[in-house]
């Protein structure tokens, strides 16, 4: 009787315990290309070469494009917007050269496991942009989840 007692007292141990390993990434980011316009159709952009983009709460943390289409960056998880700038060329700090975008979405925390915790699932409510160089913003896929092969913004710029 004792030692069952014991044995169950060690196996409710053993069952409650947190593995260490967690190799689901926990930081959901924000994914989009750029595209020229032309009529209805957009055409990736493959001709930005040097433009950067900043944002974080005051524009701490930016990403520089060098020769892509795509970009990439988190949003924030106690924020329900964000505020990011597109500068088209890097080497210029001409107000026509950079627009602003403010993207308003809802968060949802969403449960990993006991050993990696929450991720923050994102739904996109609107989006406001200036457009000196931009044209036209669509939202492909609102909701941001860790599937990294959707594309969330397109955003066509001017020729």
């Amino acid at each position: 009787m004792r030692i069952s007692v014991i044995l169950l007292m060690m196996s409710l141990l053993f069952a409650c315990s947190k593995s260490s390993t967690c190799l689901t990434p926990k930081v959901v980011g924000l994914r989009g290309g750029f595209y020229y316009r032309d009529s209805a159709t957009l055409y990736r952009d493959t001709i930005l070469t040097n433009a950067n983009l900043f944002f974080g709460s005051a524009q701490q943390y930016f990403v520089n494009l060098k020769r892509t289409s795509k970009y990439h960056f988190s949003l924030s998880q106690s924020a329900d917007s964000v505020i990011f700038y597109f500068q088209s060329d890097s080497l210029s700090f001409e107000p026509e050269t950079i627009d602003s975008v403010t993207i308003h979405y809802l968060r949802e925390p969403h449960f990993i496991s006991t050993a990696c915790g929450y991720e923050t699932y994102f739904s996109i409510t609107g989006i406001h942009y200036s457009t000196n160089v931009i044209d036209t913003i669509l939202i492909s896929f609102a909701d941001i989840t860790n599937d990294v092969n959707k594309e969330h913004l397109k955003i066509a710029i001017k020729k």
